[in-house]
């Protein structure tokens, strides 16, 4: 999924957001979630949490990424924190997930280096 970083920290803080929201229905789709995706729901938004990275390969903010299918196997998903139906509904964050693995992400090998027209 072709994801832009807004923000990152070195608390291991990462929040994507997503090129296309059909690419995001068709991953969300794929994961098998509890909860169905939502048409109504135009948030693009991931936060992801704990985060490691290979020193000097962390996510750059302005930047965009390529993450495999294997990326996102590496956390745990709570679809309750932004739950659009909530009455503290955030207006931006749709998913939230923390990183549950040890290994360190290079996230180099997955950087984009063309330049889009969006």
């Amino acid at each position: 999924m072709l994801v832009y970083c807004e923000s990152k920290n070195d608390n291991g803080l990462v929040i994507f957001d997503v090129y296309s929201l059909d690419d995001l229905r068709e991953w969300w789709e794929s994961r098998g979630f509890s909860v169905p995706w939502n048409e109504e729901d135009s948030r693009s938004l991931i936060e992801l949490e704990n985060v490691k990275w290979v020193k000097q390969k962390c996510p750059r903010e302005g930047k965009w990424y390529e993450l495999p299918e294997e990326f996102w196997g590496n956390f745990k998903y709570d679809l309750k924190k932004f739950n659009f139906h909530s009455k503290d509904k955030f207006l931006l964050f749709r998913i939230s997930a923390k990183y549950i693995s040890e290994q360190e992400v290079d996230f180099v090998q997955y950087r984009v280096y063309k330049e889009w027209k969006i």
